[in-house]
């Protein structure tokens, strides 16, 4: 009896920790979220189409006048023109590069506007020569004078304010004043030269009248104010002078 008793005590003992054990836990997979795709900025640049045109320079239309010019004077009377639409009355030129004459031109006009232009062959050697001129109310003065050297233009010299004459032997008659002091030149362009041989010079100043001998300004003689004046006379008024026509730079 004894032995059935605790086989059925057993039994149930065991009963009890069968019902009393923990369930194990169900694993969960871990979920894996992902993170939504990062947005893509697109910066567009949109090219705005100018509307401004760069400033060009017009063509200038050159005075009718220059035909008659030689061809080789050409870029000179061009300079000179395109120069004259440049020119500003209070503030001289502001830019004259791109001028290859500008400067003989420009040195000239400082003495005033050159406003024509002549050509003549002055010393008789078949090469013409182009002389530019300022015109006042009281005469034409000469501001550049240019030769042919090669074909090419070359300035033979721009003049300041002086009385300019030339006889029709070529000789140019000089008349220069400046306060006190009155000089008288006069030179000669020999055939294919390009500058001007010194003739003959005389000063007065202040009533002391002096001529150079032999072009050497060491060496002078004293002449009589009379003498000087006769000789004055002969540089503003040369006896046959030589003529020539005036072309005006604008029509």
């Amino acid at each position: 009896m004894k032995p059935l008793i605790s086989l059925a005590l057993c039994l149930a003992l065991l009963a009890l920790c069968a019902c009393g054990q923990a369930q194990p836990a169900q694993t969960i997979e871990p979920t894996t979220v992902e993170a939504p795709p990062t947005a893509t900025i697109v910066f567009t640049t949109t090219t705005i189409p100018t509307t401004t045109v760069p400033p060009t320079t017009l063509p200038i239309v050159y005075p009718a006048s220059y035909r008659d010019a030689p061809k080789a004077y050409k870029p000179v009377l061009d300079d000179l023109y395109a120069l004259t639409l440049l020119y500003n009355i209070d503030n001289g030129y502001t830019n004259i590069s791109g001028f290859h004459y500008a400067e003989a031109i420009v040195g000239a006009w400082l003495y005033g506007p050159i406003a024509h232009y002549a050509v003549a062959d002055i010393n008789n050697d078949g090469i013409s020569e182009l002389l530019l001129y300022q015109e006042t109310a009281e005469d034409m003065y000469l501001r550049s004078l240019f030769t042919l050297k090669d074909g090419e233009p070359l300035c033979i010299e721009s003049f300041p304010g002086r009385i300019s004459r030339f006889a029709a032997d070529g000789t140019m008659y000089y008349v220069r004043t400046v306060e006190q002091l009155t000089e008288l030149y006069s030179y000669k362009l020999e055939a294919g030269a390009t500058e001007f041989s010194l003739v003959t010079a005389y000063y007065n100043y202040s009533g002391k009248c002096s001529k150079i001998l032999d072009n050497n300004w060491e060496e002078r003689i004293d002449i009589t104010e009379e003498e000087f004046n006769a000789v004055l006379e002969i540089h503003k008024n040369p006896p046959n002078p030589m003529r020539f026509t005036f072309i005006p730079i604008e029509q």
